[in-house]
């Protein structure tokens, strides 16, 4: 096999996952197609995933593959176990293995300057246009927070996808070359995350809070426990004014847009919120040692797919045709989640929602499953963990899969993916 030729495949699988992230939404709320469009991502990289060889020999790619398989066993026995549909197994493995099937074209892309270098300016220049659509719907068409989606229109989750992944990619963008801080760098950093507050304030703000306080104590632990260096002293300090900038710069934009979550902090609804939220855990009760350890089956609890099927009309039809077997325990999470104020995405807050990642996968496939689920995260973000920034953001991302179900969220999963493998080989990419 040419590996120059195969090296092409892996980007062009890679170009086209950003560009259907992208602007899939797009493409459907213009043309007459079929809302679902945008998930046929999901199944061509879970096919393309077994039906193209890799050809780099990496202890990541074997891991990550013999973990796979195992988590595949797993919801296999839980689907027999629990008397499944073969529908409910595959729609829940495609779409919950994403991450790991787009991981292993990522690792292909790595030390390839060229393609590198491409991938970095289309996530620049896509991010860019859905920039500057987000300042169109805020100053022009008058939307505010949830309806600031950018390009991510009538997706439920649009107006964070599009907070999060600006917050990241400034990031992102202040890490290559640090030493470097142009005034482009600091506008558009700044502009991110203007895009960030507007578009998304509870949820990310405090994933900002908690990265400016994750980032100083990551780098303080070890200073204390490795050799004190003048270079870790000078990271410490750059962490510390990072950590400055982004409070200031969030008290800076709520005096002039009034960001509720900052203005009328209430930690008593915080508290009680998300006691609310992780109550999950008690609705969904394990009755026998099988439920333990493989759950209720899969896609028979809150995961992305089971949450679809039970509360968008528009692939009923389609889903019963496939023999899907729906859920009373998804009906009745739903129902109390619509039924308290505080969880209810209307009266209460999306941030407190009863669905999310980790609880979904715990549920469905129970710990057996979890733990592999967990292991294959733990292998994917040890490889591209090379820096503090790099870390920030891998212990961050994880720690949002408690709070929506974000890595069964293709835009967000192809986006953090493709820009951790630019922060990977950010010394290939000259940053202008």
């Amino acid at each position: 096999m040419n590996h120059n030729s195969s090296y092409n495949h892996f980007y062009t699988i890679i170009s086209v996952a950003i560009f259907f992230s992208f602007f899939s939404r797009i493409i459907t709320f213009f043309f007459p197609l079929p809302n679902f469009i945008n998930l046929l991502i999901f199944p061509i990289i879970f096919i393309l995933f077994f039906f193209i060889p890799s050809i780099k020999e990496n202890n990541y790619i074997t891991k990550n593959f013999i973990l796979l398989v195992i988590f595949f066993i797993i919801s296999l026995i839980s689907c027999i176990i629990n008397d499944i549909s073969l529908t409910n197994f595959a729609l829940f493995l495609i779409i919950v293995s994403f991450p790991f099937c787009l991981f292993k074209f990522i690792i292909h892309m790595d030390q390839n300057k060229f393609y590198v270098k491409k991938i970095h300016q289309m996530l620049f220049y896509f991010l860019l246009i859905n920039n500057l659509i987000s300042l169109f719907q805020y100053f022009i068409l008058g939307y505010r927070v949830d309806d600031i989606k950018g390009l991510f229109l009538e997706q439920g989750l649009g107006h964070h996808i599009n907070g999060a992944i600006n917050f990241f990619y400034s990031i992102y963008y202040y890490s290559l070359n640090r030493n470097e801080l142009s005034l482009k760098k600091i506008f558009f950093i700044i502009f991110c995350l203007f895009i960030n507050f507007i578009s998304d304030t509870k949820s990310i703000i405090l994933v900002i809070i908690f990265c400016g306080i994750l980032l100083p104590i990551l780098i303080g632990i070890d200073i204390l426990f490795n050799p004190l260096g003048r270079k870790k002293i000078k990271i410490f300090l750059q962490s510390m004014l990072f950590s400055l900038l982004l409070i200031t710069l969030i008290k800076f934009v709520n005096s002039f847009i009034s960001i509720p979550s900052i203005s009328h902090v209430n930690y008593e609804y915080l508290r009680w919120g998300f006691l609310s939220k992780y109550n999950f855990f008690n609705l969904i009760e394990f009755y026998s040692i099988s439920d333990y350890l493989f759950g209720h089956g899969p896609a028979m609890v809150t995961s992305k797919v089971a949450y679809m099927a039970n509360t968008l009309d528009r692939y009923v039809n389609l889903l019963n045709t496939l023999n899907f077997n729906y859920s009373d325990l998804t009906y009745l999470i739903r129902k109390i989640e619509l039924n308290n104020f505080i969880t209810n995405p209307t009266t209460g807050s999306s941030l407190f929602q009863l669905t999310f990642t980790n609880g979904a996968v715990l549920a469905e496939v129970g710990i057996i499953g979890f733990i592999i689920y967990f292991f294959l995260i733990i292998n994917m973000f040890l490889y591209f963990t090379d820096d503090y920034f790099s870390l920030l953001i891998c212990i961050t991302v994880f720690s949002m899969s408690f709070i929506f179900t974000w890595f069964e969220e293709s835009i967000f999963i192809v986006f953090i993916l493709t820009m951790l493998l630019c922060h990977r080989n950010r010394e290939l990419i000259k940053h202008k």
